[in-house]
């Protein structure tokens, strides 16, 4: 396991993660051109009951699922986005955004699984 420490907001977290975890996340943020940091402040808000290592281990899973064109007739369509991100392009051209459409997917399943935990 590898540890790495991020900062969300004014708070310092402590993220450890298998090393495949990590080559997986790093080409993550490479491909989208974005940070740590910026991943982790969404998960984290997105996340609901779940633990941030947990989150990032599902977004991961999410993103590169999303990435390989896996659709709602696997097992388990439920990750997958309900509805595409879209941006737009500087000339007006809508394209799908894999980091925003697995968030968006991400939160979808941590909030149906918010609302099947048991109460406290």
């Amino acid at each position: 396991m590898t540890k790495r420490s991020v900062k969300i907001g004014t708070q310092r977290y402590l993220v450890q993660l298998e090393p495949y975890f990590w080559q997986s996340i790093d080409e993550i943020l490479e491909e989208e051109k974005i940070k740590f940091s910026f991943l982790c402040s969404e998960l984290n808000r997105l996340k609901g009951n779940y633990p941030l290592t947990k989150a990032i281990r599902l977004f991961t899973l999410i993103y590169f699922r999303n990435s390989a064109g896996i659709g709602s007739k696997q097992p388990y369509p439920h990750i997958i986005a309900e509805e595409s991100a879209k941006f737009q392009s500087k000339n007006g051209e809508e394209y799908p955004s894999p980091l925003m459409t697995s968030l968006q997917a991400f939160s979808q399943y941590a909030e149906r699984e918010d609302r099947l935990a048991d109460p406290v």
